[in-house]
């Protein structure tokens, strides 16, 4: 399981692009070093130009082409939607406290690339048995990271480090229904 793999959640791509203070020193560094694969999704691309389309990111006025493009420059792996992905996306367990597509997918991408997920989102910890992610936790713990401006004082937590595969295998297989 490749140990340096990372994977950027939309929010994640958004700061680092504007080189928001709100991204941790420690986040930076992951992000940052070189030996570490860092892969932006094709999903949060697709996340980004709804939101903007919708009026929700009206202080991110930056293209998506141009998010691409810098994300290139600035050393990251493109992760396109992958049919493995998407096939698994049934898998991921389906909470009635998060049910956003994008975040699932996401999840799903993390776990095909075995790679961690970034992510200031709490939503995410719901999936640390499947999921290996690496969250940081704002003081203020109401608040979207999308929307609203943050304290950058965070803490980083190691929630999962070993996500448990074989329950996820097991979870698809038991919700595959056979002819």
């Amino acid at each position: 399981m490749p140990s340096n793999h990372y994977l950027l959640d939309t929010h994640c791509l958004i700061w680092f692009q504007e080189n928001n203070p709100k991204i941790p020193f420690q986040v930076m560094e992951i992000i940052q070093k070189p030996e570490n694969i860092i892969y932006f999704s094709q999903i949060s691309l697709f996340e980004i130009s709804i939101k903007q389309s919708l009026g929700k990111l009206i202080h991110f006025d930056i293209t998506i082409e141009d998010i691409y493009h810098q994300a290139i420059v600035d050393g990251f792996t493109f992760l396109p939607i992958e049919n493995s992905s998407i096939f698994n996306y049934g898998s991921i367990p389906l909470l009635n406290e998060h049910r956003n597509p994008f975040d699932r997918l996401l999840i799903s991408s993390a776990i095909q690339k075995e790679a961690t997920l970034l992510s200031a989102d709490e939503k995410f910890k719901l999936y640390t048995n499947i999921l290996k992610l690496l969250w940081y936790q704002f003081n203020s713990k109401h608040e979207n990271p999308l929307y609203h401006s943050l304290s950058h004082d965070a803490k980083l937590l190691f929630i999962s480090q070993k996500p448990n595969f074989n329950r996820l295998r097991k979870l698809r297989h038991s919700t595959i229904k056979r002819c």
